[in-house]
């Protein structure tokens, strides 16, 4: 048997979403994050149509067409070659980065995957504390 409780999926099996879906009994020490027990899957069936994006903490999917990508869209909305002077990028997680390097001023937020952080030419406070808002208010003031 298999179980979800919340955010995590267990069963008896070694720690490979791969044979989580194929073994039927659950034990305490089996246990993975949901997501990336259905980021496997979801590309062991649809990998040829979809793309799957784990977020960093392994709670959020971002399941997507192949070739979508936020740089994509930035691509496509502004034609003209990057980076653009003066663009300013946040990010927190491994989707963003490609944003990241585009931008003349990457801003990672204090909660950002370890890769973002070093990417980043600065950071900020965390998205729960409001980091957006924090160096927006500052640009401002610094522009009066």
């Amino acid at each position: 048997m298999c179980e979800i409780e919340g955010e995590t999926f267990g069963c008896d099996a070694p720690m490979d979403p791969e044979m989580l879906w194929t073994v039927n009994s659950a034990t305490p020490e089996m246990v993975i994050p949901v997501a990336a027990a259905l980021a496997v899957r979801i590309d062991e069936e649809l990998g040829s149509v979809l793309t799957v994006i784990q977020e960093a903490s392994g709670t959020f999917l971002n399941i997507v067409p192949p070739g979508t990508s936020k740089e994509a869209a930035l691509l496509r909305l502004l034609p003209d070659a990057p980076p653009w002077p003066g663009m300013l990028a946040f990010g927190d997680d491994l989707g963003d980065l490609e944003v990241l390097r585009l931008a003349e001023h990457g801003v990672a937020m204090a909660n950002a995957h370890p890769s973002f952080l070093e990417a980043a030419h600065y950071r900020t406070y965390s998205n729960a504390d409001d980091g957006v808002a924090y160096v927006l208010e500052r640009l401002i003031e610094a522009h009066r």
